[in-house]
Order: structure tokens, then sequence, then C-alpha cells
């Protein structure tokens, strides 16, 4: 057994957090589908919003130089400044005013508003998920697995028109 430390999966867990993700938009989808239960509706966004949070924190730290410091801060000096040159950390930013729009229309009870909007933030967090895992994810050099700068992606996701996506790895 070699005492060098287990090196972190950063993509397996930023995937999986993505996936939790997908999984609450549709259950806020779903809720808003069946069109008579605004509390329900209220739920299951409150989920999906309290979870984005955190998720935020694990990959853009809590915007200090101390700890967390976050994925994407890792990923930029790992993999030659990635997450800066690929504008990830702005993506989170890009949907503040549609989560408002959103909350908004659930907490006045607007249904109209609700199903006009919310398919509009579904549709931008959808490509900020899918931008963060094709910019940050797809980067492969030429000295094959198991090099520290080589960042990859294997499997299938359901939620990615039934290609690419899956786990990633940071070797």
């Amino acid at each position: 057994m070699s005492d060098d430390k287990p090196k972190p999966q950063i993509f397996a867990i930023m995937r999986n957090g993505h996936e939790v993700i997908r999984g609450g938009m549709t259950n806020v989808k779903e809720a808003i589908e069946k069109g008579n239960d605004m509390e329900a509706v209220k739920d299951a966004w409150n989920k999906l919003i309290r979870f984005e949070a955190l998720h935020k924190t694990m990959e853009e730290g809590d915007g200090t130089d101390d700890s967390p410091t976050g994925f994407f801060k890792i990923l930029d000096a790992k993999a030659d400044g990635i997450v800066t040159q690929q504008g990830l950390y702005n993506l989170h930013g890009n949907l503040e005013s549609l989560e408002t729009s959103v909350s908004t229309a659930i907490e006045s009870g607007d249904m109209d508003a609700l199903q006009a909007d919310y398919p509009k933030f579904m549709e931008e967090n959808e490509a900020h998920l899918k931008q963060e895992e094709d910019n940050a994810v797809h980067q492969e050099n030429d000295d094959g697995p198991g090099t520290v700068e080589e960042i990859h992606v294997r499997g299938n996701s359901p939620h990615r028109d039934g290609v690419g996506g899956g786990l990633g790895i940071l070797c």
C-alpha cells in the first residue's frame, strides 16, 4: 500500500452533483405540470436551489483564498487555467436573474409566469451544466491516461441525449 494520499476524483463529484441538479429540475418541472399545487412546486424549487447553492460553493469555493477553495480553483491550477479561459466562473452568475424570476413567480403564486419562466431557467441551467462538463471535463492531452494533466469523461448519461457524459476523473 502506498503512503501517497488518494487523489480526488473531482469530476466524478462534479458530474454526480450535476445529475442531482438535473433530477431536481425534473422534479420542479413535474410539479409545475400538475398545475394545481404551488406548495409542491415551492418545495421542489427550494430543494433545488439549496443544492445548487451548495454545488456552486463546491465548484467556486467561498470566494476567499481560504478553504473551501472549490474545484474550479484546483482545475485552474492543475489544467493551465482552463476554468478561467473557458469563462466557467461566470456561468452561475448568468443564472441569477432567471432564478429570481422563478422564485418571484412561486412566491406570488403566479402559475402563468412560472410556466413561462421555468422552462427558460431549465434550458439555461442545462446549458451551464453542459458547458462546464464539455469545457472542463473534455480537456485531454496526448500523454495518455494516468497523467495529472489529463482530464476525461467516460460513460453515458441519459440527461445528455444518450451520448457522452458519465463519470469523469482527474487522473
